[in-house]
């Protein structure tokens, strides 16, 4: 997991969506299909919805150093979730569902998660393997509510958005960990540091 001593830089690399907001909030950030046309999510708009679940993920428990599992199809929820993790100082686990259902339940039990924000699917097929994951404390459905009481990313969205500095992370610090394909074996998770991103 992460540490955080020593003389090493403080960086993080959540502070870039931060930065891109204020230089330039009108911009484009995130286009993605919608129905027969595209939806646009400016700097500002995203900034402002990942500081709001980042609050969110924080008051429900998530803290610095904590992993998160995240199965969210790519647009702006994935965006706006991962730069959230990153600010807390919390590190998204992604690996490819295609992999089947025992094969991801492996790759996140030997991580374990604290946490796992996914669409209702992913959390349908992940529940059969809710055992082999003792780590959850906290799931997060992304889209509609699903069966059972689990909270929505768009209920974590109504705490007031947390301030604009991010956790002080050192450049040694876990920011991911993103699974291979497993084309060449068992898949593997590798860790990426704020470092790493940064560069």
């Amino acid at each position: 997991m992460s540490t955080t001593g020593g003389a090493s830089a403080k960086v993080n690399v959540g502070a870039h969506l931060a930065r891109s907001a204020a230089l330039r909030p009108a911009f484009a950030a995130v286009v993605q299909p919608s129905g027969r046309g595209w939806r646009t999510t400016r700097y500002d708009e995203l900034d402002e919805r990942s500081r709001r679940i980042a609050a969110g993920l924080a008051e429900a428990g998530l803290a610095r150093g904590d992993r998160a599992a995240v199965f969210v199809r790519p647009g702006a929820d994935l965006v706006a979730i991962v730069y959230a993790l990153f600010s807390i100082g919390a590190a998204p686990v992604i690996a490819d569902p295609g992999l089947g259902r025992r094969a991801v339940a492996r790759c996140l039990a030997s991580v374990g998660p604290r946490a796992l924000i996914a669409a209702p699917a992913a959390h349908a097929l992940l529940g059969l393997s809710r055992r082999s994951l003792p780590s959850l404390a906290l799931s997060v459905v992304v889209g509609p509510r699903w069966l059972g009481r689990k909270p929505t990313l768009a209920a974590l969205e109504r705490a007031p958005p947390r301030r604009a500095e991010p956790e002080p992370t050192h450049a040694e610090d876990e920011a991911a960990v993103l699974f291979t394909s497993g084309s060449t074996g068992l898949p593997k998770g590798v860790v990426y540091t704020h470092g790493t991103f940064e560069a």
